[in-house]
């Protein structure tokens, strides 16, 4: 099961605000119970490089950082929350950012096991993951 969900800064938009600042892009989601896990795709739908902290997307093992406070599965009105990585991910110097290029596509996956046991998880008839993307433009390097 796949779902989208396609944002431009709705609140700058209701507030009349400068939208020049507002990252276009699509969040998809594919539910993976073979592989027990939910595929991530974020698309860039804008003309501008898009950045998102290294600790809003998942690792390379599919953790995110403060995942226990923002990121969670509901499924049939009961929610499993995330539980928070064993490593938190600190950038003391450098560029602490992942980029996407215009219209390009950032892959990562959560493994259902983030959320407690894995076979619980995939053995739930529906589910749907709850994750808040937050990409920004990136600022211009001189």
């Amino acid at each position: 099961m796949s779902f989208f969900v396609s944002v431009c800064c709705i609140t700058s938009v209701l507030l009349h605000a400068e939208q020049t600042n507002c990252p276009r892009f699509r969040l998809e989601v594919t539910d993976n119970p073979k592989l027990k896990r939910f595929d991530l795709n974020l698309v860039s739908l804008d003309d501008r490089t898009l950045c998102i902290s290294i600790g809003d997307w998942p690792n390379e093992d599919g953790e995110v950082q403060g995942a226990s406070q923002w990121l969670s599965i509901e499924s049939a009105g009961k929610m499993y929350r995330a539980h928070d990585p064993s490593v938190i991910a600190d950038c003391f110097i450098g560029d602490c950012a992942m980029r996407v290029k215009p219209h390009d596509t950032l892959r990562g996956f959560i493994p259902y096991s983030v959320f407690g046991k894995a076979e619980v998880i995939a053995s739930l008839a529906t589910k749907r993951l709850q994750y808040e993307v937050r990409p920004f433009v990136c600022e211009k390097k001189e």
